[in-house]
């Protein structure tokens, strides 16, 4: 994760910054005496400047135009656009029968999560959340729901709508600050969350969360073969966890961070993303026979936000950056014992 700018507030008692930990660039307070960070709820920002007359202050807001597109995984035929549009529509997951891609969008003027049906060109809003940003969604693996990551003006949280009848119900507890999360095939949830200041990977259960690992930074839960995935805070790869605390071992080698979401699992086999400009390819690895492979290029945009597979792995869904640019946004501060948080 990189800082992406930062400034004191004007008491001198915390610093406002910028960082992409989880993902999109989002403001952070953190206070320099306890050490205790709280997010801001402000997101997407970087380069934050503060007033020293009043609690108000700017940051950047990057802008740009995105587009999704389907690549056959066997390369058998050119990327081909879907979900036309004019916005920034990003953090995607196709489908596990690969007919639907749920993202992140500001169609509907704040961020949501949408749905977009392949089939019959349809796209709609799954969400109308007032307050927070739905972040990284994940497909169930029968299918029927959609898990994503609620962010605002808190600790972040793991929710799960129903595609059919668009019910939500929360799924992790109190305590934690969810980043990201992924189902396993038999239905467990895995959670990258912050608790107590230590980040780590925690099993999702209904009253509580279960530490399963320290210091996890993105996890891909799989099927009995693969197990669960994990990128680490401070080590470079793809990590397989090992059974009832028996370790990890490195199943692949470092995907491109830069991306939103850098890497997907399908079955026994890991896609990720490589940036060689002018094109940018996806490369498969293979975890039964150790082989790898380029499934293929994209000849488009600025390059590779993410990537996602279907559950047979037969395809991939892209989304690139095409057009890229800046605003201002401005925000206010309300004080708490501690920390300064955005009102």
């Amino acid at each position: 994760s990189r800082i992406l700018g930062f400034d004191w507030t004007r008491d001198g008692r915390s610093i406002v910054f910028s960082s992409n930990h989880a993902g999109n660039p989002e403001l952070y307070a953190v206070d320099v005496n306890s050490l205790q960070v709280e997010p801001l709820g402000i997101s997407p920002a970087y380069m934050p400047h503060l007033s020293r007359q009043t609690d108000g202050g700017v940051y950047s807001i990057p802008e740009r135009k995105t587009q999704f597109a389907i690549l056959p995984a066997d390369g058998s035929a050119k990327a081909r656009h879907v979900a036309a549009s004019t916005t920034d529509d990003r953090e995607a997951a196709l489908s596990p029968e690969a007919s639907r891609v749920a993202f992140i969008t500001r169609r509907s003027a704040r961020d949501q999560l949408w749905l977009q049906d392949l089939v019959n060109d349809d796209a709609y809003a799954l969400t109308d959340i007032a307050e927070g940003s739905p972040r990284f969604p994940a497909w169930r693996a029968d299918g029927h729901a959609i898990g994503f990551v609620l962010r605002g003006n808190g600790p972040g949280s793991a929710w799960e709508v129903d595609i059919t009848t668009r019910a939500q119900r929360r799924l992790s507890p109190p305590g934690i600050d969810v980043h990201h999360l992924s189902y396993a095939s038999d239905g467990r949830v895995f959670a990258v969350a912050l608790r107590d200041g230590q980040q780590g990977l925690f099993e999702l259960h209904a009253t509580h969360a279960e530490l399963v690992e320290r210091g996890v930074s993105l996890v891909r839960a799989g099927n009995e073969l693969t197990g669960v995935l994990v990128n680490y805070t401070d080590r470079l790869g793809v990590f397989r966890l090992g059974e009832n605390g028996a370790g990890s071992s490195k199943v692949a080698d470092a995907p491109n961070f830069r991306s939103e979401m850098p890497w997907a699992l399908s079955g026994s086999r890991i896609f990720h993303v490589i940036e060689e400009f002018p094109s940018r390819r996806v490369r498969e690895v293979d975890l039964a026979s150790g082989t790898e492979r380029i499934v293929g290029s994209v000849e488009l945009g600025l390059g590779i936000l993410g990537v996602s597979a279907d559950a047979a792995g037969k395809n991939l869904l892209v989304w690139v950056s095409q057009v890229e640019g800046s605003d201002i946004g401005s925000f206010r501060l309300r004080r708490r014992e501690h920390l300064p948080a955005a009102s």
